[in-house]
């Protein structure tokens, strides 16, 4: 008699694949390309080549020399906040600071390290790469310390405006001329001078050269010999640094013919002498640029 059901088992084996993301690593550029020999009132474009760019990570592009940073915040888990008031600090994700301040406005943040006592007259500017992302930034502001000076002072102190409009900025100040304060040791940074301004702080850098921009290439007109300094930063990365040389070679010197050699003083005449200028830049060259026959005799 045979069975009214059968029963079949079937045993389905799953398999679960994880995708795991490989995420490029910030290395250095390898050298700047581009014409690096321009006339004067001319411009140049110089691009970053080599390296890789790796994930919330920028080229930035130095006018004054690049010697090093002596400090280069990236916000990770070593970031030294000593206190804070008036804002409130979000997360500091992908090693960008998020930080909103309070209705009061005002925003502070003691920011201090054993390492950053350095000579502001070497390493003469703070660089900072932002972005108001809601409200209206106003300015910044960094109270600078040292051992005698520990606490915010109207005398150690060096401003900027900020641009309110929710895209990445870079801002460089120059410290260079405070004096008396002795090697620096930290700031109080005042991120913004609002009330209920939300901001992305990228990196606050002590350096011996201003940022002049940050892209992959940067279009310059200068106006006499120039090196540009060219690093990578990221999330707690900050790379070694390539130079390039903009040479500026002088317009040349106005022509100038002499007087014309016309009429009754040339009747007969088989030559006519022309007296032009002598250039101080650049050689001279004689051209016919009207009229018919004869040569030029240098």
């Amino acid at each position: 008699m045979a069975k009214a059901f059968e029963r079949l088992y079937v045993l389905v084996a799953m398999m679960l694949i994880f995708v795991v993301p490989v995420v490029a690593q910030t290395t250095a550029p390898t050298s700047i390309t581009g014409t690096t020999t321009i006339c004067s009132g001319s411009s140049t474009t110089l691009t970053a080549s080599g390296g890789t760019l790796g994930a919330d990570a920028v080229n930035v592009w130095y006018l004054g020399g690049y010697g090093g940073d002596a400090y280069d915040n990236g916000w990770d888990a070593t970031t030294a906040i000593i206190s804070s008031a008036n804002v409130t600090i979000n997360n500091n994700t992908n090693g960008i600071l998020n930080i909103t301040s309070t209705s009061e406005g005002d925003p502070q943040i003691v920011m201090s390290s054993a390492f950053l006592a350095k000579d502001q007259t070497i390493y003469k500017y703070i660089n900072m790469r932002y972005r108001v992302a809601t409200g209206t930034g106003n300015s910044v502001q960094f109270f600078l310390l040292s051992s005698s000076q520990t606490s915010a002072s109207g005398t150690y102190v060096v401003a900027g405006n900020l641009i309110s409009d929710n895209a990445w900025h870079t801002i460089s100040l120059d410290i260079s001329a405070i004096t008396g304060l002795g090697n620096i040791t930290g700031w109080r940074f005042d991120p913004n001078s609002g009330a209920s301004v939300t901001m992305d702080i990228d990196f606050i850098q002590l350096g011996t050269g201003a940022i002049l921009y940050d892209a992959a290439s940067i279009t310059v007109s200068p106006t006499t010999n120039t090196t540009y300094y060219l690093n990578r930063k990221g999330p707690s990365v900050s790379t070694s640094s390539v130079s390039k040389l903009v040479t500026v070679n002088s317009a040349p010197t106005t022509s100038n013919a002499g007087l014309d050699q016309t009429s009754s003083a040339t009747c007969g005449l088989t030559t006519v002498t022309l007296a032009a200028n002598t250039p101080t830049i650049g050689t001279g060259a004689w051209s016919i640029v009207s009229g018919t026959g004869g040569t030029i005799t240098t």
